[in-house]
């Protein structure tokens, strides 16, 4: 009988460390696919990681980081809470300043572990923003006037909610615009450049009320300006408020800096034979409905003869190779 129960046991085992064995295999060499991925990005900016890359990493710090670094600070938290109550004869001899430099010791172990992605990537983002402005400087000292709009995607994206109606869903993007316009010409201002930030509305003292008269003074003065909040109204995109500034201050050219390195014919992150446009122009982009800028603002730039330089503001010492003539990305004529 025990032969029986001995065989049946080996048996058992035998499938139960098969399917182990097979898990785990599976497992390492997805894992060493991953790696090989990962290796492949080192030494770019997270900006430049292909999308799944940057998920992954995502995912695995607070999916596999995270859960254990949480284990770790809350061993580490019951052991100090335990030591102190010991210490203090089972806190007889209770003092509230303990108590409360340890509950604020955890609170913000636990808020650093739980927002380490986060900013980590807030570090790699302020370095890219200071390469941006050394090149922006670059051509500021060559006597080169410059104006500036951003967008607010990496606060809000309004146009995706189901929930808010979409003029306040607009409105939270502008004000999204005008807190990216102060953060990045404070970046300016570090690296020795003289900024001022305009709107189309009031912002108290944090901006300069937008006028055509104030922006061209501004420029005069040798600062970069800073155009935020777009129209000031609803329906109306970031590229259309860049446009518009543009046509209003008579700028010789818009450069348009983009995730990708110029136009293409579709999305080649979707279709890996989609062919780059070197010069192409605004009208052909509207008839093709290539949405390198919305529609209205192609139109804008067709009625009033705005030419325009997409390029990738990734790469390299992108913004100043093309104002230097060594221009990588797509000409848009007029």
């Amino acid at each position: 009988m025990e032969t029986v129960l001995k065989a049946i046991a080996d048996w058992i085992k035998g499938i139960l460390t098969a399917g182990i064995m097979s898990n785990l295999s599976g497992l390492f060499d997805d894992v060493n696919t991953q790696v090989g991925n990962i290796a492949q990005q080192v030494g770019t900016k997270p900006s430049n990681f292909e999308p799944r890359v940057f998920a992954m990493i995502e995912a695995l710090s607070r999916n596999v980081v995270l859960p254990i670094a949480g284990i770790i600070l809350t061993f580490i938290a019951c052991y100090e809470l335990i030591e102190m109550i010991t210490q203090h004869n089972n806190m007889a001899q209770f003092e509230p300043a303990l108590i409360m430099r340890w509950i604020f010791k955890t609170a913000v172990s636990v808020w650093l572990i739980s927002n380490t992605f986060d900013i980590v990537m807030a570090v790699f983002d302020i370095t890219q923003n200071i390469g941006v402005a050394k090149q922006v400087k670059q051509i500021v000292d060559q006597g080169i006037q410059v104006a500036i709009v951003t967008g607010g995607g990496n606060f809000w994206r309004g146009r995706t909610s189901e929930t808010i109606d979409r003029t306040k869903a607009d409105q939270i993007g502008m004000l999204a615009t005008v807190m990216n316009c102060i953060y990045v010409s404070d970046i300016f201002r570090h690296v020795g450049m003289k900024t001022e930030v305009f709107t189309p509305f009031v912002c108290g003292a944090f901006t300069s009320l937008f006028s055509k008269d104030a922006a061209v003074e501004a420029l005069n003065e040798g600062k970069v300006i800073f155009f935020a909040g777009g129209t000031g109204h609803p329906y109306f995109s970031t590229d259309t408020g860049a446009v518009l500034r543009a046509i209003e201050i008579e700028a010789d050219a818009m450069l348009l800096a983009k995730a990708i390195d110029g136009i293409y014919d579709s999305d080649p992150k979707v279709n890996p034979e989609a062919k780059k446009y070197d010069e192409i122009s605004i009208q052909e982009i509207i008839d093709k409905k290539l949405m390198a800028v919305d529609l209205t603002a192609s139109i804008m730039c067709l009625e009033n003869k705005m030419p325009m330089l997409v390029f990738g503001l990734n790469e390299e010492n992108s913004i100043v190779e093309t104002m230097s003539g060594n221009f990588n990305g797509t000409k848009v004529t007029v």
